[in-house]
């Protein structure tokens, strides 16, 4: 999640491909953690994809 957090802020940033970057490495990481049952981690990246997706 960490590395999906480091490119969210590089999207601000305006650097090319940072936002595909950041969403992979979310979605990866929310995979992760619901295959570990990992459900307060998973609700927070959850929480994180979902914000990105509100205008």
């Amino acid at each position: 999640m960490l590395l999906g957090e480091i490119y969210l802020k590089r999207t601000q940033q305006n650097q090319p491909d940072a936002e595909a970057i950041a969403t992979q490495f979310l979605t990866e990481s929310l995979e992760i953690y619901r295959d570990l049952d990992l459900q307060e981690k998973t609700a927070e990246v959850d929480a994180i994809l979902l914000l990105r997706r509100v205008p």
